[in-house]
């Protein structure tokens, strides 16, 4: 499986075996998720304490999502707008937990035509969970919450 966006500020990824993922590319807004946002030569490196990576997904904004075996969501990179599910606005360089009730079995970060960004998860519950607003703050906040909520 490998990610990457349509912009040069992602970087890519792709799970080597044991659910180790590796990041290359830019890392101007962290990521890469290695702690730091200094640009890095072009090599795959590991992502610093994140294994069992079972499902992947990118932003055009620099925001990384990673999903563990054990049903951790994860984000790292951008918060534009709440993207790391946080609720704050700064950026990440390492992998944050998502706070997302229960234990995620899926999940996909999806923009819009207009490039307003949602990040969902599904829990094992059957439960779907939203975050992030794009440019229109009134739909969601930069906080996990339940749909219909």
């Amino acid at each position: 499986m490998l990610g990457s966006n349509y912009e040069t500020y992602t970087a890519a990824q792709l799970p080597a075996p044991a659910g180790t993922l590796l990041v290359g590319g830019k890392n101007d807004v962290g990521q890469r998720g290695l702690g730091y946002t200094t640009s890095v030569d072009a090599k795959l490196t590991a992502v610093p304490g994140l294994t069992d990576v079972v499902k992947v997904d990118t932003d055009v904004w620099g925001t990384t999502l990673a999903l563990t075996g054990d049903g951790t969501l994860w984000a790292w990179g951008s918060n534009k707008d709440g993207m790391l599910g946080d609720g704050g606005a700064k950026d990440s360089y390492k992998p944050v937990k998502v706070p997302v009730g229960g234990t995620v079995v899926d999940m996909v970060i999806a923009d819009d035509a207009e490039g307003n960004g949602r990040g969902y998860a599904v829990t094992s519950n059957g439960e779907l969970w939203s975050w992030w607003q794009g440019h229109k703050p009134s739909l969601v906040s930069g906080v996990p919450k339940m749909w219909p909520g």
